[in-house]
């Protein structure tokens, strides 16, 4: 299971955009490259950015491998964005990594 979290205005209702809410869903193939989908997400505008979260190998829901960014047609519950990579990750672990804090700006 993945778990989307957001704070979505649309559909209204049920959504406002003023509270979270989260939408768990499984992974779906996408027409878009670099992306995939995610079942039974019924959050639309406002929640986008929020992120995807899983788990790796059975471990709790803890790790962000997605997040939302769009969809295709209102009232779809299919919401579809960007799956992190390795790439991605080797990216952060090199942000991360004090003796490179001086070649990133803020």
């Amino acid at each position: 299971l993945w778990d989307a979290v957001g704070y979505p205005a649309t559909p209204s209702p049920p959504f406002d955009g003023n509270k979270m809410d989260e939408a768990l869903g499984m992974v779906q193939s996408s027409s878009t490259a670099g992306t995939i989908g995610l079942s039974n997400d019924n959050m639309e505008h406002g929640s986008s950015g929020g992120p995807w979260i899983t788990d790796f190998n059975g471990s709790a829901r803890q790790y962000a491998n997605g997040l939302q960014s769009f969809h295709i047609n209102d009232g779809d519950t299919v919401e579809y964005g960007p799956y992190f990579t390795q790439d991605v990750k080797g990216l952060l672990d090199w942000i991360s990594d004090p003796a490179h804090r001086s070649l990133v700006r803020a």
